[in-house]
């Protein structure tokens, strides 16, 4: 692999392509994770496997109106904000070489305390959870998108 090869992967995290599945589960219970890792074309050295898991609230009120001061005229504006309310972040395995064009999976489960949020979609307001997994090395982290998981 060419320098600039090297110098993408090490800025993209390209070294490998990572995939997550979790269907969710309940608070208070153990919910399963497993974290599949396709190392690319050359091995790489980590810190570490980790997971994290989040959840968040989003209320959105669209066409929402009010007086503007200065013109004595209705105006509408649309209202997003956003803020977390659970996040934590796991070490599923510790430092290891990956070797090149080899696939890795990891089992793991985490438990989401009785008294969060559960998931919720309503008119104006829901709450999500979300877990990400990654490979903790040098440069940027080769990690999964953020999977949305349904938590009771």
């Amino acid at each position: 692999m060419g320098f600039f090869s090297k110098l993408k992967n090490t800025l993209t995290g390209g070294w490998a392509k990572i995939a997550i599945d979790c269907d969710g589960g309940l608070r208070g219970n153990e919910i399963p994770v497993v974290i599949r890792v396709f190392v690319g074309a050359e091995a790489i050295d980590i810190d570490r496997v980790y997971l994290k898991v989040r959840s968040f609230e989003e209320v959105e009120i669209p066409r929402y109106q009010f007086q503007n001061m200065a013109t004595q005229q209705a105006d509408f504006i649309d209202i997003e904000h956003s803020f977390d309310n659970y996040v934590k972040d796991y070490t599923v395995d510790g430092p290891q070489r990956l070797d090149a064009n080899e696939e890795y999976e990891w089992e793991y489960s985490f438990t989401v305390p009785e008294e969060c949020q559960p998931s919720f979609n309503g008119r104006l307001a829901r709450h999500l959870w979300e877990v990400h997994a990654g490979l903790e090395m040098p440069g940027r982290d080769p990690e999964s998108n953020w999977q949305v998981i349904e938590i009771s």
